[in-house]
């Protein structure tokens, strides 16, 4: 299984969306609460403004796609330092568009095989 980190504010109903994934395994994705103490190469699903479509993007792509809330800057800038020290190497993000649905998110991550055979090639 591929562990996916799920980012958001459970708070903010536009930023929520990946957190609704936690705890469920979906093809060869486990999706949990996102966790400092993670090593070695990342994969976190997250909203993100200005997109059509799901993607996965690296940290900087994802960065640059003006994050939705505060959160999404701290969290940035605490992933960019953790691969400054070497705790974490690579970062991939599943990038959600914002007017998605739960449903459509779902559909994506059960239909793209995309999604599956980048994460195993990275």
């Amino acid at each position: 299984m591929v562990n996916v980190y799920c980012l958001g504010n459970k708070y903010v109903s536009e930023d929520n969306l990946a957190l609704r994934f936690v705890d469920q395994k979906i093809n060869n994705l486990e999706f949990k609460e996102y966790n400092p103490d993670i090593q070695g190469d990342i994969l976190i699903m997250d909203v993100c403004k200005n997109l059509d479509e799901m993607k996965l993007l690296d940290l900087n792509n994802f960065l640059a796609r003006h994050p939705v809330t505060t959160h999404d800057f701290d969290i940035g800038t605490e992933l960019k330092l953790l691969q400054a020290i070497g705790q974490v190497s690579k970062v991939s993000v599943i990038a959600i568009p914002m007017d998605y649905t739960y449903d459509q998110v779902l559909s994506n991550l059960k239909s793209k095989k995309w999604v599956e055979q980048d994460i195993q090639g990275s």
